[in-house]
């Protein structure tokens, strides 16, 4: 009885080895940009989501009961720093609204690694809703992007009577 030996030879396998290793580094940079590409709409919907979260606060008048001094409260209002991940939300009576952080109440944080690209803040009136005083760069945007670069930036805009949407295309980061 004759026995026949099957299987791969150590050629073979080294050609199966080398395939996979091609398509491998072939595959790892766009998997990369894939996983950037996600991080930065998942910032983008935080922000969304927070200046809706603030923007409700003043519609309900949450706070409307409060002084800051002798002054009431008329404003609530999302405060960013550059570069930087955190950012605070805030009550104003409005007379402060150069320095964003009248009575900072909390504060959030960006996913790991991206940052805000302008500072400034986000002022939304106890009356109606609507924001105010935005001082965002010289725009009516919120731009977060990777920390250290300067494209694939995502921005949600706001518009003065209060809508709050994103920015559907990659945004130029300055």
């Amino acid at each position: 009885m004759k026995v026949s030996a099957q299987g791969f030879t150590l050629l073979e396998l080294l050609i199966v080895v080398s395939i996979i290793a091609v398509m491998s580094g072939a595959i790892l940079p766009a998997f990369s940009q894939y996983i950037d590409n996600q991080g930065s709409r998942q910032a983008q919907e935080q922000v969304k989501s927070d200046l809706r979260t603030t923007q409700n606060r003043a519609l309900t008048g949450s706070a409307a009961d409060q002084f800051i001094g002798t002054d009431p409260v008329l404003f609530w209002g999302l405060a960013f720093t550059n570069d930087s991940p955190t950012y605070s939300y805030f009550i104003s009576t409005g007379n402060a609204t150069d320095d964003c952080s009248e009575e900072v109440k909390g504060s959030y944080t960006l996913p790991e690694n991206f940052v805000f690209k302008h500072g400034g803040c986000v002022f939304f009136s106890m009356e109606d809703g609507d924001y105010n005083g935005i001082s965002i760069g010289s725009s009516n945007r919120v731009i977060v992007g990777l920390s250290g670069s300067n494209t694939n930036c995502k921005s949600v805009v706001l518009n003065p009577a209060g809508l709050i949407q994103n920015y559907t295309t990659n945004s130029n980061c300055n």
